[in-house]
This record gives C-alpha cells, sequence and structure tokens, in this order.
C-alpha cells in the first residue's frame, strides 16, 4: 500500500476531525480509522453519523482515504479500493 503524507499520518493517529455545516449549524464530527474487511482489507474512515455524500468526497479528497458513513462510501477522485489493499 503506497499511501502519501497526509493518509499516514491519519492512519497513524487513529481519526480525523472534520468541521462540517449540517443543518445549518457547524458541527466536529469525528472519524475513526477502521479496517475494511473483504477480498482486499483497507483503511477506511469511518462514522456513524449521517454525512452528506458531497461532504463525504470533500473529506475524502482532503485525506486522501476512503470515508464511510450510513450514507455511503467516498473514494479520492481516480481511486478504488483496490488502490488501498493492504499487503
Amino acid at each position: 500500500m503506497a499511501l502519501d503524507a497526509i493518509a499516514e499520518s491519519i492512519i497513524e493517529r487513529g481519526f480525523y476531525e472534520a468541521r462540517l455545516g449540517i443543518a445549518g449549524l457547524t458541527q466536529k464530527i469525528r472519524f475513526s480509522v477502521t479496517k475494511k474487511e473483504g477480498a482486499q482489507a483497507y483503511f477506511v474512515l469511518h462514522t456513524d453519523k449521517l454525512v452528506s455524500l458531497a461532504d463525504l468526497v470533500k473529506i475524502a479528497e482532503e485525506t486522501h482515504l476512503p470515508v464511510e458513513s450510513p450514507n455511503g462510501i467516498a473514494f479520492p477522485k481516480g481511486k478504488t479500493s483496490k488502490d488501498f489493499a493492504i499487503s
């Protein structure tokens, strides 16, 4: 897995906090780093709070990591789960 410095530091820390505008209020949402199992395991930023897909894409682009909430999952532009596979 070849991650850049931004993604590596977030994985080392174990979480990422983002300030998002939800329902007209600015809220701080904490995303924890979890390992997503499947055909290929990879790290993903996860939260149990509902976050819009537009915000998920924005966070994925900022962190260079996949981001997941109950609404769905977003990857950085041009990337898929295969790009984040843990060997």
